[in-house]
This record gives C-alpha cells, structure tokens and sequence, in this order.
C-alpha cells in the first residue's frame, strides 16, 4: 500500500492533545493573560495624569501632551490651574497694601504700642471706676436721670481731655523721668475719645439717645436754651408757628433764640412798605436738630422769620399720639421755639 501523507481524524486529536503536540491549553492561557497585562499595564500608563504632565514622557507619544489631544481629567485638570493663577494674580494686584501698613502705623501708635496690656488694662479700670462713681454721685443727688448723666459725663470728659492737652504741652521737649508720665497720659486721652463708647459700656451706662417724656409741669415750666430773651420777643419753648416765611432758616443760622428774635424786630423795622414784615420767629435750640413734617433735615441754630396776620400755631407742647401714629419720626416733645412779636415794634 502506498504510503499516506494525511492523518486520520483521531490521530490528529491525539497527536493535539498529547504530550507532543506543541501548543497545550495550559501554555495558550498563559500566553494570553500575559498579553492581556501588558495591554492592561499600557493603558494605564496612558490614563495617568503624571505621565501627560511628566517631562520624561516619551517622544513617541508627545502628541498626547498637547491640550488638543489631552483626554478630558487632564484637561479639566490644566483649566483649572489656570483658573487658579490667574485667581492668584488678581488677588496680589487688589491687595491693600498702603491700608495695611496705614494699620500697622496705628497699631505703633496707639497706646498698646507704648504701654503693655497690663498697664492699659488697669488704666482703663480706673476711668470706669471714675464714671460709675460719677453716675453713683447723681443718682445720690437726685440727678440720676439719663440726660443728666449724658451731660455730667460729657463735661467730666471735656475738662480731663483739656488737662490732658495742659500736660502733654507741659512735658513735651521734658526731661526722660517725665517720659513714663506724658505715654500714661496719651493712653488715657486715647481712652477717652477712641475708646470712649466702650468705657461708658464698661460702666453700665448705655450712649444710645434716650427719649425722656417730660410731664405737662415740666413743659410749663421749662425755659428756651440761651441768652435770656427780651420781653418783646414773648419767647415760647417746644413751640412752632405757621406763618408766610420772610427769611429761610435753612439757610440763615444765629447763635441762640434771642439772635432770631433780634433778627425778627430788625428786619420789621428795616423792610421797605411793599415788603412783608417778620412778627414771628421759629428757632432750633436743639443740639440733634429739629423734626418738621417736610421733606428737608433740620439743624441747630436755624432761625426762621414769618409774617402772618392772624398767627396760628402749627404744634405746642408735645405731638398728640394720634398725629405721632401717621408721622413715626416725630419726637413726644415739640424741639421748636417760637415767638410772636408786635408789628409796631
């Protein structure tokens, strides 16, 4: 028989599966999970931010590099720094520098720069002890009311300022030995006006204004701040009269009532006939101004002179509750002071 080049199908199953074939199922496996790590291993190389950002990357994929090519996490990643320096760089050229070191300037020069925290602390107890001793002695006298403490304390204030300025001049250009005595003095100047709220506060006296309503005898009693008036003026405190205005106060401001009375009785006698002839003064005594139901703010000292014929009053004594319910910035007492003089004088 001749001889067969070909193999039959069991013979080739056995010669695969024997022990002599060249490729087993075991060796195939192991070929392609190796390949599968290689491939696993690269990718992730190519995923990995260090290695876009790397500059030993190599020159065979230096096209990923470029923003264009980058995948989206480093391109978000770039995008962001960029954010960050140009966020960096406004906030340097917006910083405040010249405030900061007008600060720290002060910081040098207030009393915590020259004295320790020790030394201003004690200070400071003492002007407390100081104003509530003050306050203690007014209610003692029967003056413990907030307007009479405002006042008291205010004066206290003023003249220690004013000896504090006698002594600072007394010591400047002095001896070393009166050194220590002249930074005492600054820091106590510098409580009394800086830190001058926080003291009252300290001292349990609160500087916010205080309404006090006075009674009907006080109103009946009470007397215009100033001068004392002349008996032709008929001065009439928390009082306001309507009247045609011969003068603007808003623009014409005299020192005290007496002033806009004098005012009044000057230009009556000076106006020519077919002027009109001032009889009615309005005057602002108060230091916070005075409420009027118009559009503008009025302040101390204005003096407004009228003329009417038959006068009227516009308010006296105190604004009735029902006027302050449809008008909330009206005061309880009328702040105006007003009188009506004769024509023939």
């Amino acid at each position: 028989m001749a001889p067969s080049f070909g193999l039959s199908s069991s013979s080739a199953t056995s010669e695969f599966y024997g022990g002599r074939s060249r490729c087993s199922f075991k060796t195939a496996t192991a070929f392609i999970c190796a390949c599968n790590v290689i491939v696993g291993i690269y990718f992730l190389r190519l995923l990995s931010p260090a290695y876009f950002f790397s500059s030993s990357s190599s020159p065979s994929v230096t096209l990923f590099r470029s923003t264009s090519n980058l995948p989206y996490s480093a391109k978000f990643i770039e995008a962001q720094s960029g954010h960050i320096r140009e966020a960096l760089n406004v906030w340097r050229k917006t910083e405040p520098v010249d405030l900061i070191k007008r600060v720290q300037q002060i910081r040098r020069e207030s009393p915590a720069g020259v004295l320790d925290d020790e030394q201003l602390e004690l200070l400071r107890e003492n002007v407390t002890f100081e104003i509530i001793n003050i306050m203690e002695e007014l209610k003692a006298a029967g003056n413990g009311s907030w307007k009479h403490q405002k006042v008291a304390l205010e004066q206290w204030r003023k003249r220690n300022l004013e000896d504090l300025d006698t002594l600072a001049e007394e010591t400047k250009g002095g001896k070393t030995e009166a050194q220590p005595k002249a930074q005492e003095a600054e820091a106590i100047k510098f409580l009394l006006t800086v830190g001058w709220s926080s003291l009252l506060g300290d001292a349990g006296f609160d500087d916010s204004p205080v309404e006090e309503i006075p009674s009907d005898a006080e109103l009946a009693n009470a007397t215009i701040p100033g001068r004392p008036l002349p008996a032709a003026c008929r001065g009439e405190p928390h009082t306001d009269y309507d009247g045609a205005a011969v003068r603007w106060g808003l623009s014409f401001h005299v020192e005290s009532a007496a002033d806009c009375c004098q005012a009044c009785i000057d230009q009556a006698k000076s106006a020519k006939p077919e002027e009109m002839k001032c009889n009615i003064w309005v005057y602002c005594p108060e230091v916070a101004g005075c409420y009027s139901p118009d559009i503008y703010e009025h302040r101390q000292k204005e003096c407004w002179l009228k003329q009417a014929s038959n006068p009227r009053l516009n308010f006296k004594g105190k604004y009735s509750p029902e006027y302050r319910k449809t008008h909330p910035r009206a005061p309880v007492v009328v702040p105006w002071a007003a009188g009506v003089i004769s024509l023939e004088q």
